[in-house]
């Protein structure tokens, strides 16, 4: 499955994009996307493009619970790991869509390459979130979440 996200970037964040191609980062918050192309491509200047299909964890759909099930809302979870793909820019109209493989199942290429190098704060967070199991979620703030 595909999901999409808007967003508005600056130069600086879609640099920081560009230079991760190929990279492993992760998302430490829930990401709201949607299964609908044109409805994300309303949001921002910026297309984040999913691909879903080398997880098990996947998204969850939760527009039959949304004030606007239109929207085809795909809740990803807090620390959603991905690898950068590619970013594709068009400068002339300022619309960036950046492609991105979800993987939240650490895999070997991932293992490897940590290994290779020094880890930086982020990455640290993100294995250390990896090798938790059977944590409890025991605070989750959504005064800011419509229902």
């Amino acid at each position: 499955m595909e999901v999409y996200r808007g967003a508005t970037l600056d130069s600086e964040i879609i640099a920081c994009y560009e230079e991760a191609i190929g990279t492993y980062k992760c998302w430490y918050r829930f990401s709201s996307t949607s299964k609908n192309r044109h409805k994300a491509e309303t949001f921002g200047n910026t297309l984040f493009i999913m691909d879903l299909t080398k997880t098990k964890a996947g998204g969850f759909d939760i527009s039959s619970y949304s004030c606007y099930p239109h929207e085809e809302e795909v809740l990803l979870p807090a620390g959603t790991e991905f690898k950068i793909i590619t970013v594709q820019s068009d400068a002339e109209n300022n619309k960036h869509r950046i492609y991105l493989t979800i993987i939240n199942d650490l895999d070997n290429e991932y293992l490897s390459d940590l290994s290779q190098k020094q880890l930086s704060a982020e990455d640290a967070r993100a294995v250390a979130n990896a090798l938790k199991i059977n944590q409890k979620l025991t605070w989750l703030d959504i005064s800011s979440t419509k229902l």
